[in-house]
């Protein structure tokens, strides 16, 4: 699977808007079938989030998708000052933890986020800790508030497949949130996904 260095474009709903038919007759554009195969495809993982498999110690060669809630789901990402430093302490954490960053979106009350372990020491509970952590004392010390409700959810990817599905679901937040019409027209997302990304020990 050969993919290329992309921001949020070359993941956008078809260009053409030719419509089809729905039973009773009512007519859907094929952005809007876009839009209702992502939503779809993504319950079959929100079903799966929860808190820490009691079985499963998070190390390794794995893909995680992170989902992180706001505290109280105040809308404190559309502080452009506090994402762009809350993104730097992100990908610092990633580095020494010894992850590979895939792919966020800050979304204006909360984090997703889909990462993976690139060696076998790699812990996703570490990373988060670290992560959240840090975060947390600077948000404070910046705007004297709590910046994360406790936890987070997370989904350990096993197909291959899966991820660019993901990842699309991630990168269209802002769109069926009705934020922006583009992908790339919202500043607080990235995707970085190189060559092949394999599930597991390479």
């Amino acid at each position: 699977m050969g993919f290329e260095k992309r921001r949020g474009g070359s993941l956008d709903p078809p260009a053409r808007a030719d419509l089809k038919v729905r039973p009773y007759g009512k007519l859907v554009s094929s952005q809007q079938l876009f839009m209702v195969k992502h939503t779809i495809e993504y319950k079959k993982y929100t079903r799966k989030l929860s808190p820490r498999l009691k079985d499963f110690d998070y190390r390794g060669y794995y893909v995680y998708f992170i989902t992180c809630n706001t505290y109280k789901n105040e809308d404190y990402f559309k502080d452009g000052k506090a994402v762009g430093k809350i993104i730097d302490i992100l990908r610092n954490a990633i580095r020494e933890h010894k992850f590979r960053l895939i792919c966020y979106c800050f979304m204006p009350d909360h984090l997703h986020l889909l990462v993976r372990g690139i060696n076998e020491t790699s812990s996703l509970e570490t990373l988060m800790k670290s992560f959240k952590q840090e975060t947390a004392y600077y948000f404070k010390k910046y705007s004297n508030k709590i910046l994360w409700e406790r936890s987070y959810f997370d989904h350990t990817v096993r197909k291959i497949e899966n991820v660019s599905n993901i990842c699309d679901y991630i990168l269209h937040n802002p769109i069926r949130k009705g934020i922006v019409q583009d992908c790339e027209e919202y500043p607080y997302s990235y995707v970085h996904i190189k060559d092949e990304i394999s599930i597991g020990q390479t």
